[in-house]
């Protein structure tokens, strides 16, 4: 997508990120049950969503949207890896951009967790999700932490 090329150069995805938002909404309309556009539009959502993090504005509209449409990806294709591992990095994010606002991000964590053990279980052999998974176990275990709360618990999840 262009708009990632712009974030890799530092600049504004915005224009790009707009029009290829437009062009998988109307897919949609076309198609409302189209997988491929609702996951593109997902991960659009969630990239729009960092970057207006990045910029001080609250991403949390774009991630409730991405959100949804992972939903829908996963209710119509549960054997879709990429969407659940989306959906667990989703809200990993979503977890992380609470913790910042002073929210407990753990039953978002934990949430995420169980969309990479969805993904996991679909395809042992994928390492990008094994790595998504051992990043958010370790946001979940420095919230313990830092919550005065033992992280054994968590330890034992990485290990399982």
């Amino acid at each position: 997508m262009a708009g990632d090329c712009r974030v890799a150069r530092g600049e504004d995805p915005t224009s790009d990120h707009d029009a290829a938002a437009a062009d998988l909404e109307r897919a949609i309309e076309l198609a409302p049950a189209n997988v491929d556009a609702l996951f593109r539009r997902a991960s659009l959502g969630l990239r729009r969503g960092l970057w207006d993090d990045r910029h001080g504005r609250d991403p949390r509209p774009r991630f409730a949207a991405a959100e949804a449409d992972l939903d829908r990806v996963v209710e119509l294709r549960p054997d879709m890896v990429v969407a659940w591992s989306e959906r667990g990095r989703l809200r990993g994010e979503g977890a992380v951009h609470a913790d910042r606002r002073g929210e407990d991000p753990r039953a978002e964590l934990a949430a995420a967790v169980a969309d990479l053990d969805r993904a996991i279980k679909l395809l042992p052999t994928d390492r990008a999700v094994w790595l998504s998974r051992a990043s958010v176990l370790s946001i979940l275990a420095s919230c313990r932490i830092r919550r005065g709360e033992a992280a054994e618990e968590v330890f034992r999840l990485a290990l399982a």
